[in-house]
């Protein structure tokens, strides 16, 4: 923008005109100088691009300072008229002027006196909103990792709970085991596989091998007084894998006769067999995804029982798909039966219990109840299996049987 300076040393007369550079600013002054005792006037303009630009190439005098130094600020042109007292006609083209002073006018009409506003460049707001953006990933980060970590716990509180609940609930009926001496068709304690349920192999992670899940069901006889009368007690438990209500279900059942009236031979075929593994859902639902349920048998001198004996007799379970010989070896004990008479008890138990996390039970519960997908998705769900082991030694075990 272009500003032109003039210069007057008396009224009415304007001697030394001068026009500024492109760019000048507003705040740009003119000074009274005294330079050896001599009032010189000087003008300095202050543009954006430069601190200072003075010229001091002015002859004139200004007559009414009276030898001080004095500043004057560029005054904004205005349509008509000057300052002082001076009176500019912008329409004849003329120069508004100030007694003694400088005056100046804009050549191009222009708005002279715009404030410029400092601002954020676009550059900067990407800079803030970049690093605003990555300040809140890391606290979603923190904050997802401590969501998932406090599901874990809950679930695992939920797991343990239940299962410990269960497995305390097997280990006291277990510990009521009682013998009944009677024929040998007697069932005293019982561990089989009814609805020969296929196994669920997982594969454990890291160490290249695998673990054989087996559902197995159990039946217990004992013997107790309820209500002043001694009576037969019968306790049965099974995991239905594919029931609509849940996935890997463990129910209980239990019932009780009086000794004088009812054989406890039928308290095993009639109402262990044919009323609770015939239709288990009528009975206790006690928790879900049981995906392993197993059951060791130990002779009194601690040693696993894998072959027949008197009055006890080994079985291959019949698990669907898998042909096992019954046997000494730890993978044929893991599918293995028992069925105890008479006077024959196991001296001890061992109770072994996987029990799948909700969230995984869940997702598979998603697929078709026995489908390929459902299968292949529970076969890798190993670390999210909790394993619960226990053995119960057998109070009223008869030494005899062992003899």
């Amino acid at each position: 923008m272009n500003v032109m300076f003039q210069i007057a040393d008396a009224p009415g007369r304007a001697v030394s005109p001068l026009t500024a550079d492109d760019g000048a600013h507003p705040s740009s002054v003119a000074i009274l100088r005294r330079v050896d005792g001599v009032t010189r006037p000087t003008v300095i303009l202050r543009t954006p691009h430069s601190a200072l630009r003075i010229y001091p190439e002015f002859q004139s005098w200004a007559r009414e300072n009276g030898g001080r130094d004095s500043a004057l600020r560029c005054p904004r042109p205005r349509p008509a008229g000057g300052m002082n007292d001076a009176r500019a006609d912008t329409r004849s083209g003329s120069v508004p002027r100030l007694n003694g002073a400088v005056t100046a006018q804009r050549a191009v009409p222009t708005n002279f006196g715009v404030r410029v506003y400092r601002a954020f460049s676009l550059v900067e707001l990407l800079v803030v909103m970049t690093l605003l953006s990555l300040i809140v990933v890391a606290l979603m980060a923190v904050f997802n990792t401590t969501q998932k970590a406090f599901r874990a716990s809950v679930t695992q509180t939920d797991v343990l709970e239940g299962g410990r609940a269960a497995m305390d609930m097997m280990a006291s009926d277990l510990r009521q085991m009682a013998p009944s001496y009677g024929a040998n068709n007697t069932v005293n304690f019982c561990v089989t596989n009814y609805f020969g349920y296929p196994l669920l192999v997982q594969s454990l992670a890291g160490s290249g091998m695998d673990r054989t899940n087996a559902p197995e069901n159990f039946f217990i006889l004992s013997r107790g007084n309820i209500n002043g009368s001694d009576n037969w007690i019968g306790t049965g438990y099974a995991v239905i894998t594919n029931q609509p209500n849940g996935l890997y279900s463990l129910y209980r059942f239990s019932t009780n006769h009086s000794v004088m009236s009812y054989s406890p031979a039928l308290v095993f075929s009639n109402d262990f067999v044919r009323n609770f593994l015939g239709a288990p859902t009528n009975y206790s639902h006690l928790l879900d995804g049981v995906v392993h349920l197993r059951l060791l048998a130990y002779d009194t001198n601690g040693m696993l029982i894998g072959t027949n004996r008197y009055n006890i007799q080994t079985s291959a379970l019949p698990f669907r798909g898998i042909e096992i010989q019954p046997g000494p070896a730890q993978r044929s004990a893991w599918l293995m039966g028992w069925s105890f008479y008479s006077n024959a008890l196991p001296a001890s138990v061992e109770i072994e219990m996987g029990v799948l996390e909700d969230r995984a039970l869940q997702r598979a519960a998603t697929w078709p109840n026995g489908s390929l997908s459902q299968s292949n998705y529970l076969a890798q769900q190993a670390g999210k299996v909790h394993v619960f082991r226990q053995r119960v030694t057998i109070p009223n075990v008869d030494p005899s049987a062992y003899q």
